[in-house]
Parts: C-alpha cells; sequence; structure tokens
C-alpha cells in the first residue's frame, strides 16, 4: 500500500439518520488520519489522441467506462472530433488495452462530444449514444449523433436513423427510468450557438422499446426557459423513490450567469420545476459538470458543478464565477462552495466524485479550460484533487494538488470517468482532452492506494437491468452508514462504472446492504466479506 497522511483536528459527531440511537455514535477519535492516494500515469495503456478544434470544432467531450463485452471488466469509449476516428478500448483484465474500435463498428468520424453507455434496449449488454461535436462557439452547427445498438457479438449497429431523437441541438445526454416501467428514458441537453446567436431546446425523450423514443419535453413538463443546457443528470434528491432531473445551464446566448434547474418526478413521467423551493435558482453561473454523492454521509445525495472560475483581468473578462457545491439537506439545497474550500480555482469543467483514498468518504477531481479562450479570459487548470477531510457540517476539502500526477493547463480537459479498471479496489480516472493545433490524449490515472472496499454490480429484474437509479446503503456496526446512487450520465457527457464502490477504511466487520432498486422494491443483503465485488439481484434479497 502507497499512501500519505495528514491529521485533522477533532470531528463533530452528529445522529446519523439511518442508524439506531445505540449505533448512532461516531467512531472519531480525538484526531483523524486522513490519507492522501498516490496516482501513476499510465497513459501509454490507452493511445488515444483528440484533434477537434483544429477542425473547427469546440474540443470538449466526454468518456465512457462500460463492459462492453459482459466479461466482468469495465472497457472504455472515447468520442473524438470531425475527421478523426473514435476510440473504443477493450479492457484484457490485466490493466491492458486494445484497440478494437473498428472491428466493433464505432470508427465515427463525423464528430462526437458527450457519451452515454446504457442498456438502452434492455437486452443485457449496455449501448452508446454519441452526441454532436461543435455547437456552442462555431458557426457550423452540429455533427451528428449516433446510437450504436450493443450486438452482443463485441460489434455494434448505428441504429440512430430510427430512433426518433431528434438532430436538434444537442452536447450531452443522461438516462433513467423515469415512469418505473423497467426501460430506461433520454434527456439530451441543447446549449445552444453563441456565434449565431441562436438559443436552443433541450429536450426529454420517453423508451417506446426496441430502441425507440418519443419526445414528451412539453407534455412532461420540463418548461425549458432557453438558458443553454450543458449537462443534466437524473438524482433522487427528495427519496421519494423516484428519479428527479436536474440541469445544468451554462450557455445563455447573452453570455449572462445562469441558475441550475431541479425538475420534480411526480410520478406518470410528469415534472414539476423545484428550482426556487429547492434553493438552486439562488446559484447562478455557467455551470459545466453535474457531479452527485452524498459528500457529508448524511443520507442525502448532494452536488457539485463547475464553473468558469479565476480570470485574467487583462483579457477583459466577465467577473469570477465560483463553482457549486451544493449540500442536500432534506431536500433543500445550500452552497458550501467557499466552506468547503472549493471556490478559489481555475476553470473548472469534467469533475467525478469518488472515494479514491477508501476512507468512506467522497473525493473529488475536477479538471478544466485553458488560456486560449481569450475572449472569457479563462486561466488554465492543471488539474485538482481534492480529498474529504471527513467533516459534516460543513464539508471541506483538502487541495491534494501534489498528488495529481499531470499538468493539464494547455489541455481543454473537459472529459473525466471513474472505474476500477484494473481490479484492485481503488478508483482509476480516465481524462479526455484536446490541445488546439495539436492533438490531445487520453489520461489515464492508475491509483495505487490501496485499503479496503466492497464493491456491488446491481442486476435488475424488473427495473431496468443495469438498475440505474438504484441506491445502495451500506451500514457497518458503530460506524456511520454510506449512500452511492448508479448513474447514466455524469460529470460532463461521460460516463462513470456502472459498479457500485465503497471504501471501508480499515475496518472489516459485517456489512448490511439495503438496496433501493429503480421500480420502487427495498431489499436487504448482509456479507462478511470485504474486498470483494458481490453481483446482487433484483429478489434475491429480503424484503421490506
Amino acid at each position: 500500500m502507497k499512501f500519505k497522511c495528514i491529521v485533522l483536528s477533532a470531528l463533530s459527531t452528529l445522529p446519523f439518520i439511518y442508524l439506531t440511537p445505540a449505533l448512532a455514535q461516531s467512531s472519531a477519535s480525538n484526531h483523524n488520519i486522513v490519507e492522501l492516494p498516490m496516482f501513476s500515469d499510465n497513459s501509454q495503456a490507452i493511445p488515444f489522441y483528440r484533434n477537434s478544434l483544429a477542425l473547427g470544432g469546440d474540443g470538449i467531450s466526454g468518456a465512457a467506462w462500460f463492459d462492453y463485452d459482459n466479461d466482468g471488466d469495465d472497457d472504455v469509449f472515447l468520442p473524438n472530433g470531425v475527421g478523426g476516428a473514435n476510440g473504443l478500448y477493450e479492457n484484457l483484465g490485466d490493466g491492458s488495452f486494445i484497440d478494437v474500435t473498428l472491428a466493433a463498428g464505432v470508427l465515427g468520424g463525423e464528430g462526437g462530444a458527450g457519451v452515454l453507455a446504457a442498456d438502452f434496449d434492455n437486452d443485457g449488454d449496455q449501448d452508446l449514444l454519441v452526441l454532436g461535436d461543435g455547437n456552442i462557439m462555431n458557426p457550423y452547427g452540429n455533427t451528428p449523433i449516433a446510437l450504436y445498438r450493443n450486438n452482443g457479438d463485441k460489434t455494434f449497429t448505428d441504429v440512430f436513423a430510427q430512433s426518433g431523437i431528434s438532430m436538434d441541438s444537442h452536447l450531452t445526454a443522461s438516462a433513467a427510468d423515469i415512469d418505473d416501467d423497467g426501460d430506461l428514458d433520454i434527456f439530451i441537453s441543447a446549449p445552444g450557438n453563441l456565434m449565431l446567436q441562436r438559443q436552443d431546446h433541450s429536450k426529454l425523450y420517453l423508451n417506446d422499446g426496441n430502441l425507440t423514443f418519443t419526445d414528451i419535453t412539453d407534455v412532461a413538463g420540463i418548461t425549458d426557459t432557453g438558458l443553454g443546457a450543458c449537462v443534466s443528470a437524473f438524482s433522487d434528491y427528495d427519496k421519494d423513490g423516484d428519479v428527479d432531473l436536474f440541469v445544468g445551464n451554462c450557455n445563455e446566448i447573452q453570455f449572462l450567469p445562469v441558475p441550475m434547474q431541479l425538475y420534480r418526478n411526480d410520478g406518470d413521467a410528469q415534472f414539476t420545476d423545484v428550482s426556487i423551493e429547492s434553493g438552486l435558482s439562488n446559484v447562478l453561473g455557467y455551470w459545466m459538470s453535474a457531479t452527485f454523492g452524498d459528500f457529508n454521509n448524511d443520507g442525502w445525495i448532494d452536488l457539485y458543478s463547475s464553473n468558469l472560475g479565476k480570470y485574467d483581468r487583462n483579457t477583459g473578462g466577465p467577473a469570477p464565477t465560483l463553482p457549486a457545491f451544493l449540500i442536500n439537506h432534506h431536500g433543500v439545497f445550500k452552497n458550501y462552495a467557499v466552506e468547503a474550500q472549493l471556490s478559489d480555482f481555475e476553470f473548472g469543467w469534467g469533475a467525478s466524485a469518488a472515494d479514491f483514498n477508501n476512507d468512506g468518504w467522497l473525493d473529488l477531481m475536477v479538471v478544466g479550460n485553458v488560456p486560449q479562450l481569450g475572449y472569457i479570459g479563462a486561466i488554465g487548470n492543471p488539474g485538482h484533487l481534492f480529498i474529504n477531510s471527513q467533516e459534516r457540517y460543513p464539508p471541506r476539502f483538502i487541495n491534494a494538488e501534489d498528488e495529481f500526477p499531470l499538468n493539464l493547463q494547455d489541455h481543454y480537459a473537459s472529459g473525466i470517468a471513474t472505474s476500477d479498471y484494473d481490479g484492485d479496489g481503488d478508483i482509476d480516472v480516465i481524462i479526455n482532452s484536446d490541445s488546439g493545433l495539436v492533438p490531445g490524449q487520453a489520461f489515464v490515472l492508475e491509483n495505487e492506494h490501496g485499503g479496503n472496499w466492497l464493491k456491488l454490480k446491481l442486476k435488475g429484474t424488473i427495473s431496468n437491468k443495469d438498475a440505474i437509479g438504484a441506491r445502495a446503503t451500506i451500514f457497518r456496526k458503530q460506524l456511520m452508514a454510506q449512500v452511492r446512487e448508479i448513474y447514466a450520465g455524469s460529470a460532463f457527457g461521460a460516463s462513470d462504472s456502472k459498479v457500485i464502490h465503497f471504501g471501508l477504511g480499515d475496518s472489516k466487520k459485517a456489512i448490511w446492504i439495503r438496496i433501493d432498486w429503480p421500480t420502487g422494491g427495498k431489499e436487504w443483503f448482509k456479507t462478511t466479506e470485504v474486498n470483494t465485488t458481490l453481483t446482487l439481484v433484483e429478489g434475491e434479497g429480503w424484503g421490506l
């Protein structure tokens, strides 16, 4: 095990909502030791180069970890710009990859940005939705969308033409089962075009089965106000058993700071805009990522969203804007970015939440943009690793800049996604980037931390097979519970691994697991094992 550690002051102890009074005592001693993970640069494992900016694209893109061949480990898909080949790299299970792009039929070449990996036809393997490149800052408009159906034999077929999805403005997407019918519906964000002064509108699509979709934006109550959305994500913010929709706006065509939007799921695919009562309408900015997690271990899912950040005053850019670090307290959000020590940093874009040091608390990794965006005066973001200091109200993070092994200051590093791709129990990272006149590359950060952990693979039977939207909670005697959700669509245009990961610190106690399945069922499982991966099937646990 390789790690550094620092000692923090004592934590306040607050009762945890999931535990009985006898189990509500904190295990914290007078001082907390927070270990800092160590990453190594393993980028040579995936020799992918992206070149969008030089050919008129926007230079921004996502990345997706997904098990395309159902062999038990995560493979990776990386979209490329116009004229460039996408990349699909098969994980060989020993930390190495092979390029299977051409053989799989996902070469592309027309330009891609956001990518969403999900099992849209619910047949047991994950498909790919690749959104177009080039609609924010150039006059050329979007490149095409591709919807690649996974054929189950390591090949894909583009079925977009029959999908019913519009070719209107698009950049990123997220998916969830909004009507509890067992298949995944899609929200596609539309940022609009600054050069053409055209404000486009995002759309919500209901899955009709057989990879066809119907636009239900208006009838579902999605009152898109044309604020220019860059990202979206689904999460059950109010813990009522159905997924709600968060929309990160960023591209109002007068380039004004705008609020996020939150649509509460009222059932039957109907939504109500609760941005005001939830507190989101008070937070203005240019929202680049949607990064969810229970950062303070209180049982409520919180939200981090990156923003434009610090500026070079000599370029005459607009006023600095802070990222949002929104702590959810019983369905109402408050921005703790300053208190959490996450506010004074450069232009952020992609951001991922994961327990990088396996201590049971979610950390953050944030990458961003570069000085070439002179008209807004952005200062280049070298990339940041923020380690959770295990404080709850408010949470606080340590800037572990010495543990981030790259300098991305000259890269458009918008795409970031997480997975334990080498199966050693700690979370690794891929970052997709562009660099302007020379191609950018994919950066692979291999986590060498170690520590105790538990991973869960959920299999839906009544719910969608990937259990997108499920919530897993683990309980250990005299320790705080931990909560995770499964998402399709995260960060900026990215897809994290669908395998749920819990860091356990030095604990080896018996673990109770509660799964809240997407279609409403609740089940319990138990394990006495640690440092293992459990497959939990809907209907095989103890029901509530």
